[in-house]
């Protein structure tokens, strides 16, 4: 099976930000304002959830190459607005190992490579297949539940989720906490999806605890 046509040209490497330009391409930057103001890059700013929000920010006449720190978020935010009309692009991960003349960002797990979850969930990008996570739920599912179920996967939106959640969730959630308690979490930085209760915890202690 081949990849869908929305997806076509969707992800793509350059050799530096200065070949975005010799393609018509505008550079966005969808990270937080924390982190670029801890590490500036030579691009219009709009951070991803606001980008979200108000996706009449850019010209649907423009093209546009979405950068972040790791191009997950990026290839996310991308495949959103594609869905709106816009012609966006995502600047690859690989961007950052291919030894490219321009580096925009600094990574804080220089040796981790490629995991296997990514690798999956590509080759299912690829070959426009379902994929499947371990975990099963133990509880009867609510009736409401499986009519969005079924209708999310009629929608296409089959695939794993990023591994800090979906975009859409994540603004959903800090959107009901300012609404409830009357404080604003940024989605990207300080909301995470997980699936059940191990994960999270293990991750946690692990980010706490060192040896000894």
């Amino acid at each position: 099976m081949k990849s869908r046509p929305e997806e076509n040209g969707l992800e793509i490497t350059l050799p530096s930000l200065a070949a975005a330009s010799a393609q018509h391409l505008e550079v966005i930057d969808i990270r937080t304002a924390a982190e670029v103001a801890a590490q500036p890059a030579a691009a219009r700013h709009i951070a991803m959830p606001a980008l979200l929000e108000n996706p009449d920010q850019l010209s649907r006449d423009g093209r546009y190459l979405l950068v972040c720190a790791s191009g997950k978020r990026s290839l996310a935010t991308a495949r959103e607005l594609r869905k709106r009309g816009l012609e966006v692009h995502s600047l690859a991960a690989a961007f950052k190992d291919s030894g490219a003349e321009e580096c925009l960002f600094d990574s804080k797990l220089p040796d981790v490579g490629t995991t296997i979850f990514t690798v999956m969930s590509r080759r299912a990008l690829e070959e426009d297949a379902v994929t499947w996570a371990r975990d099963s739920p133990t509880t009867r599912s609510i009736r409401a539940c499986r009519k969005a179920l079924i209708e999310t996967i009629a929608e296409g939106r089959n695939q794993y989720a990023p591994m800090e959640g979906v975009v859409e969730l994540r603004a959903a959630i800090a959107n009901k906490l300012e609404a409830s308690y009357a404080r604003r979490f940024d989605p990207e930085s300080e909301i995470t999806v997980t699936c059940a209760v191990p994960k999270p915890c293990t991750t946690r202690s692990k980010r706490w605890f060192a040896p000894g």
